[in-house]
């Protein structure tokens, strides 16, 4: 009888763990096959979305100051330190909407991204520095 019970447990766990395997690998397979929504974009394939899609929303989260003294074309001007759910949604109403943001050097950038992230945008992409845009600035 024990030796019954020991071989309907070696049965059951070699179950479990074939199970498991089977699921891990499908769900790494399901992750790897999904686009993938934002993360740090160049300055050419921001352009390139840009052209592509004239419905992205560029935001500049530099100060007022940097912001006036130049920007890249079309980019709208939100700080990172004041980015809130009512900030963002005057400037952003979808959540779903296709953002690059950029500050000077990438640090405030990576900050707005993320806190874009928060607030329940989807799809936020981190540009890093305005030093980067090669194209003119306004």
């Amino acid at each position: 009888m024990k030796k019954l019970y020991f071989f309907l447990l070696i049965v059951f766990a070699s179950t479990m763990l074939w199970a498991r395997g089977t699921s891990e690998s499908s769900l790494e397979q399901d992750a790897s096959q999904r686009p993938q929504k934002g993360g740090l974009i160049s300055a050419e394939k921001a352009k390139e979305l840009m052209g592509k899609d004239s419905s992205v929303i560029l935001i500049d989260v530099r100060t007022q100051e940097e912001y006036d003294s130049g920007r890249i074309p079309g980019a709208l001007l939100l700080p990172y330190d004041r980015i809130t759910e009512k900030s963002a949604s005057g400037i952003i109403p979808q959540k779903d909407s296709a953002i690059i943001v950029y500050c000077r050097s990438g640090r405030r950038s990576a900050i707005a991204a993320d806190s874009l992230r928060s607030l329940g945008y989807s799809t936020v992409y981190d540009m890093g520095g305005i030093g980067s845009w090669p194209y003119g600035l306004e």
